[in-house]
C-alpha cells in the first residue's frame, strides 16, 4: 500500500512540474507576441507543444479543454504563416478561456482551471493554480 501512496506522490510532482512549466512558457510566448519577435514566439510555441507530447493529457495534447488545445493549435498555424495579428488575436483568445467573463473568482494571468486537471494538485507558489 505505501508504494501506490509514493506513486500517487509522485504523479502529483510530475502534474505539478508540467503546469509550472507550460504557465512559464505560456508567459514567454506572450511576451514574445507582443514584442513582435517571430522566432522567439514559434520557440516557446514549439517549448509547449513538445511538453505537452509527454504531457499528463491525451494524443499528446498540451490542453485537456478542447477549446484551449483549438485556440493554441491556432497560435501555431498563425505562427507557420508568419501572421502575428493572427497569432496575437489566437493567444488573446486562449488566455480569455483561463479568465471568465463575469467571475468573481479572482484567477492570475493565465490563471489555471481546476477543470481541466486530472489532479487537485495546488502550488503556492506566487499564488498561482497549477492544475491545468
Amino acid at each position: 500500500m505505501q508504494t501506490a501512496a509514493i506513486s500517487t506522490h509522485f504523479v502529483q510532482q510530475d502534474l505539478q512540474t508540467y503546469f509550472r512549466q507550460r504557465f512559464s512558457d505560456l508567459q514567454k510566448l506572450g511576451q514574445a507576441l507582443h514584442s513582435a519577435d517571430l522566432a522567439g514566439a514559434r520557440d516557446e510555441f514549439k517549448a509547449i507543444y513538445d511538453l505537452g507530447q509527454n504531457g499528463p493529457f491525451a494524443n499528446g495534447e498540451a490542453f485537456k479543454v478542447s477549446q484551449r488545445q483549438k485556440d493554441f493549435e491556432a497560435i501555431g498555424q498563425a505562427l507557420q504563416t508568419g501572421d502575428l495579428s493572427q497569432a496575437r488575436q489566437a493567444f488573446a483568445e486562449l488566455k480569455s478561456s483561463f479568465h471568465p467573463p463575469h467571475s468573481n473568482e479572482r484567477q492570475p494571468a493565465l490563471g489555471l482551471n481546476p477543470s481541466e486537471s486530472p489532479s487537485s494538485a495546488r502550488s503556492t507558489e506566487s499564488g498561482v493554480d497549477v492544475t491545468a
